[in-house]
């Protein structure tokens, strides 16, 4: 895993998170953050004091967000410190942040939380950065810390059909995508004991996000600029318009699953 932290942490910095914050809204480095976060919210079913964990947190915007609007204690884990370092600066100085929040620099792989921990765990857009030969032991260990009936959103890309495109290939292994299918990542879940709730394909709704964000990137490129290289900002344009560009031809796609662990 010491390549993925050097690709997360080569993609990830201070001047990089600024310009992602400034295409995707306050708290959000990632495509939809903001949306996704207030469709799914009121799925998870939070209480007052419920203890999250996060898998792939970024910089912390759907953490702030169960803290403040459904008082949960989150834990927000990332293989980027740069992320991390972000987020535990916002929290230490918001009052929604202090005490509620917390964030560490974690590799999923390699965690390890006592059984029965959690009350909710959220997944998005981070088994799809994990090797193949880790994404099993990853939602099996998500199922042992929940606590019965405790709830896990995963979030993530999928592919839809194979495409033998080798520059595809390639491009996907640069970016450390390493996707499963959509029924590869549902019979995870139902394997290591979830039952699923709610099931979701978004991926209309991720070629139209695309297709949004390039019209944003190309307006906003002069305000980014002045936060991040040239030669970053085209890396990403051009990475941006891949995703499009495959998605539209079903290459992969997008969805959500919320699964539950049945209680004792």
């Amino acid at each position: 895993m010491e390549e993925d932290k050097a690709f997360f942490s080569e993609l990830y910095t201070e001047d990089s998170i600024a310009a992602f914050e400034k295409l995707n809204g306050v708290g959000y480095i990632g495509s939809q953050g903001k949306a996704f976060t207030e469709e799914v919210a009121p799925l998870l079913g939070l209480k007052e004091g419920d203890r999250v964990l996060d898998i792939g947190s970024g910089i912390g915007g759907m953490a702030f967000h169960l803290a403040k609007f459904y008082g949960a204690d989150v834990l927000g884990v990332d293989i980027s410190a740069a992320v991390v370092k972000v987020g535990s600066e916002r929290a230490a100085s918001t009052d929604v942040g202090k005490g509620n929040v917390k964030f560490e620099i974690c590799d999923a792989t390699q965690a390890d939380f006592p059984s029965c921990t959690f009350d909710v765990i959220v997944m998005r857009s981070a088994l799809m950065h994990l090797p193949y030969d880790k994404k099993y032991k990853v939602v099996e260990n998500s199922f042992r810390w929940l606590k019965p009936g405790g709830r896990l959103i995963l979030n993530d890309i999928h592919t839809i059909k194979e495409i033998p495109d080798a520059a595809l290939q390639d491009h996907m292994k640069k970016r450390h995508w390493y996707l499963l299918s959509f029924e590869k990542n549902l019979q995870y879940l139902e394997r290591a004991g979830y039952r699923c709730v709610t099931i979701k394909d978004k991926s209309k709704e991720y070629v139209e996000s695309l297709t949004d964000e390039l019209i944003q990137f190309e307006a906003k490129q002069e305000e980014l600029l002045k936060d991040i290289p040239k030669g970053i900002f085209e890396v990403t344009l051009s990475h941006w318009k891949w995703k499009q560009e495959w998605a539209t031809k079903q290459a992969f796609g997008e969805f959500y699953i919320l699964a539950e662990k049945r209680g004792a």
